[in-house]
């Protein structure tokens, strides 16, 4: 079998370049060079795709290992070291809560809040361990479709619960609002795999800091901002009111500032007018970094406000 870099070897031979740069094709150019222009373009992705899938595994291996570790490194943290600095079960670990008569309120308010890094850390490892892994034929596939619905359907529950995180350590404990918080920001992520279903693939994408392959995938970039607004807007406007009435501890402001910093950049990432393989490389670090950040910015302020 030969390989993607010799086949475009062939494509280039085919075809008469010397007048074109074959990003760009003229009118008059005939509907079979158009083609072969097209088939170039796709088997310089192929070839790209290459080399740069064992250097993917090896990142998702690496992200997944990670997070794993995080993961079993937080929950012995709640249930020895804090339970111990407590003296009792580690049940009520958020910095402040609102009184309520109802029983499901309270039942919210004593959320260990510090299981929840250690769940989302969980599901960005179980993603990143099986598409290296048993998932990789399904991974490399949907690469080469230029499409990556796995990474999606991580986010749609990840994000969700690292922004229902924020919502509690701001002492929101209203079952309804924390819902619409999940929601919100799952449909957030549904419209960016969209934006991916909807692009146009064999159209280039370089050349511009900025821009969409479709129309269809601008309109579901945009469609998706909304719900991300109605999220940081009604965060941001319980974080002022907090500040307001109580000292809001340190932590809690880097969280705030530095997670909508962090989750603004995955917009403008997915914004970029780059090739597919760049903006998969991107991804997975700015998961990486985002969930790592919030994990120990959670569990570092936790421990120093218990110590």
């Amino acid at each position: 079998m030969n390989s993607p870099i010799s086949s475009t070897g062939r494509v280039y031979q085919e075809i008469n370049l010397s007048h074109t740069d074959p990003e760009i094709v003229p009118m008059e150019m005939s509907v079979d060079h158009m083609e072969s222009i097209s088939q170039l373009r796709e088997a310089a992705y192929e070839a790209r795709l290459f080399t740069a899938l064992p250097r993917l595994n090896r990142m998702h291996m690496i992200a997944g290992s990670v997070h794993l570790m995080t993961s079993f490194i937080v929950s012995y943290i709640l249930f020895f070291v804090v339970s111990e600095m407590q003296g009792r079960s580690p049940i009520t670990l958020l910095l402040w809560t609102r009184s309520s008569s109802t029983e499901l309120h309270t039942l919210i308010a004593q959320f260990p809040v510090m299981l929840l890094p250690a769940f989302f850390s969980m599901l960005a490892s179980i993603h990143h361990m099986w598409v290296s892994t048993c998932g990789r034929p399904e991974y490399e596939s949907a690469m080469r479709q230029k499409r990556q619905p796995a990474r999606w359907m991580e986010y749609y529950f990840s994000a969700a619960v690292m922004n229902v995180e924020i919502a509690l350590l701001l002492g929101i404990t209203e079952l309804s609002i924390l819902v619409c918080v999940a929601v919100l920001t799952s449909t957030c992520m549904v419209f960016g795999n969209l934006g991916d279903l909807t692009a146009d693939t064999e159209k280039n994408v370089d050349g511009r800091f900025f821009g969409f392959s479709s129309p269809l995938s601008e309109y579901c970039f945009w469609a998706g901002c909304p719900p991300f607004m109605l999220v940081w807007t009604y965060i941001f406007s319980v974080f002022i009111g907090n500040t307001i009435v109580q000292v809001v501890p340190g932590f809690v402001i880097v969280i705030v500032f530095g997670l909508f910093v962090l989750e603004s950049l995955f917009a403008l990432h997915q914004a970029r007018h780059i090739n597919f393989i760049q903006k998969e490389n991107g991804f997975i670090w700015l998961s990486l970094f985002s969930k790592q950040a919030l994990v120990w910015l959670t569990v570092g302020g936790i421990l120093n406000l218990y110590s």
